[in-house]
């Protein structure tokens, strides 16, 4: 006789991959919303402490199957045999202690970045991921927009000749909530990760140094000890110069720009539009505004990393788009920008200790 996957829901002559999601905030509703439109997932659990937040999705999303369950309650998600998956949206501190639980449980982990606060706390994850023999991807989604990656390949292809520069603009929009920024790890963690794993990603190497500088023209962000403004040098052993210029708000859209200069030319990806139809007329040119925030710039983005890590729970890949050693790079750089802006100095980068 053939044997079932308990890991999975049957539809039809096909099988879905079951999923419970944690944590339904920013991140996580995004996720909910591609993963009810996706034909391969069954969102079997959406975990959360606020109840009466949950129960309004539900309705929305027509969720009458899914199960909710708070903290106290998440055993039953572990014993739940038809759920393969994890999603983990909660804020950082909570991630570890789901990571472990969830791998202990036999199941696959997608986590939103970071993976922990801390670098030995992070490979310990990745380390028992390895020994149950299951994923764990770590959220960088940038690397899954189409028109990033298109320029990735292009510069792999040797089009630009040899890469001298890259520039990177990140200004978000709308300025977050204080109450999110008060839990969101920091403006280098929580923004600057993003441009660092890209730069790194199309680069290729580790930085040889890192300098940052930083400013809060907010008061409550001041009063966190954090900046809102930052602009950060990363010098590679080819040569190649880096340049991030980051602020956590633009009051014309989410400025998103990415610009590599080689000695054969220029690749770059702009800001998108919901139409790019232009208006020319006495007053000059008009054009619609860019995208308004991360969900509409980035929505591409969140439907393909989640594909990839489908792919990783099915067994249809085994090469994990975002490695251990990834994460803990790009967290080691985030901290060697914290510590340079607070020192005031070049700050050499060695491989982290963990």
């Amino acid at each position: 006789m053939e044997s079932v996957n308990h890991n999975t829901a049957t539809n039809g002559s096909r099988q879905k991959v079951g999923v419970a999601l944690f944590g339904i905030g920013r991140a996580g509703l995004i996720h909910a919303r591609n993963l009810v439109r996706n034909p391969r997932v069954e969102l079997r659990w959406i975990v959360e402490e606020n109840v009466d937040l949950v129960n309004g999705y539900i309705e929305e999303l027509y969720l009458s199957d899914t199960r909710v369950a708070t903290s106290s309650g998440v055993e039953a998600v572990w014993n739940d045999e038809k759920t393969a998956a994890i999603v983990v949206c909660v804020p950082t501190f909570l991630h570890e202690s789901l990571i472990l639980a969830g791998l202990k449980a036999g199941k696959a982990v997608f986590c939103e970045k970071p993976i922990s606060s801390s670098l030995t706390q992070t490979k310990q994850c990745y380390l028992k991921a390895k020994e149950v023999g299951k994923p764990l991807y770590c959220a960088l989604n940038r690397r899954f927009d189409p028109a990033i990656r298109k320029l990735r390949s292009r510069v792999l292809k040797g089009e630009v000749g040899q890469v001298q520069c890259i520039k990177t603009t990140s200004r978000d929009a709308p300025f977050p909530p204080t109450q999110y920024l008060k839990i969101s790890g920091g403006f280098f963690h929580d923004c600057a990760v993003h441009d660092i794993d890209l730069i790194c990603w199309i680069v290729g190497e580790r930085p040889d140094t890192v300098f940052a500088q930083g400013h809060a023209f907010h008061d409550c962000i001041r009063e966190m000890d954090d900046v809102d403004q930052a602009n950060i040098t990363l010098k590679f052993p080819s040569g190649i110069m880096a340049t991030i210029d980051i602020n956590r708000e633009a009051v014309y859209g989410y400025d998103q720009r990415l610009e590599v200069l080689g000695s054969k030319g220029m690749l770059q990806t702009v800001n998108q539009v919901d139409s790019p139809v232009t208006l020319h007329n006495e007053k000059g040119e008009n054009m619609d505004a860019i995208q308004p925030s991360f969900p509409e710039r980035y929505s591409r983005s969140y439907v393909l990393e989640m594909e990839h890590f489908l792919d990783l729970v099915e067994g249809k890949t085994k090469e994990i788009e975002v490695t251990m050693e990834d994460t803990l790079c790009t967290s080691w750089i985030a901290d060697l920008c914290e510590s340079s802006m607070h020192e005031g100095k070049l700050m050499k980068f060695t491989e982290p200790v963990c």
